[in-house]
This record gives structure tokens, C-alpha cells and sequence, in this order.
């Protein structure tokens, strides 16, 4: 902005300035746009590089919430054993329909085929 002022000034003639002499516009834009280019170049690609790494953590984050959502969904609140509460109700329900024997134990959930 200091330059295009300073080149946009009209001084009387006689004065000691170096803004007096006649200055060609499109050399001045050209000196000053060019390096202006070149430094925020760089500031502008390393503020898209953050920006996707942004947009990867968030995306590794929802993965973990994801993760946990699905472990809390599949597994008792209180022993967090795994369809603990499914896996009896069909143990039960075969016991019913085939007379069929199962165990609950600490460890897991067996059924025996054995008739």
C-alpha cells in the first residue's frame, strides 16, 4: 500500500524525492506483486496441509467414537461380556424347543449337543 500511495503522490517539481521522477505503473505492480506472490505462496500451502491434517485427526477421532459405540452397543453394561443377554435367551429358547442342555459360566457360553 506504502508504494502505490507513494506512486499515486504528485510532487511539485524541484522537491528531493525519488517518488517525483515518472514511474512506470506496470514495473511497480510487477515489483511489488511478484514478491508479495512469492512469500504468501508458501503460507497459503502450509495452511492447506494443516487444514487436512485437521480433517484427519477428526476423521481417526470419529473412527475411536465409532469404535466404542459399537463395543458399548455389543456388550453387557455390568460383566461387559459380549451378547451375554442374547446369547442365554437363545440358549434358553433352544432348551426349550429341543430340550437341549447349556452351562453359563464365569469364562463364557457353552452349549452341549449331546441328547
Amino acid at each position: 500500500m506504502h508504494y502505490t500511495g507513494m506512486a499515486a503522490a504528485q510532487f511539485p517539481l524541484g522537491n528531493i524525492c525519488g517518488a517525483a521522477t515518472q514511474l512506470d505503473s506496470a514495473w511497480l505492480a510487477l515489483f511489488v506483486g511478484l514478491p508479495t506472490m512469492l512469500l504468501l505462496s508458501p503460507e497459503v500451502m502450509a495452511s492447506m496441509l494443516d487444514r487436512r491434517s485437521e480433517t484427519a485427526q477428526l476423521v481417526k477421532s470419529l473412527g475411536k467414537a465409532n469404535a466404542e459405540l459399537l463395543h458399548l452397543t455389543l456388550h453387557d453394561p455390568l460383566t461387559n461380556l459380549a451378547l451375554l443377554h442374547d446369547c442365554i435367551d437363545q440358549c434358553v429358547e433352544r432348551w426349550r424347543c429341543e430340550h437341549d442342555r447349556f452351562v453359563v459360566t464365569n469364562v463364557g457360553l457353552w452349549t452341549d449337543s449331546r441328547r
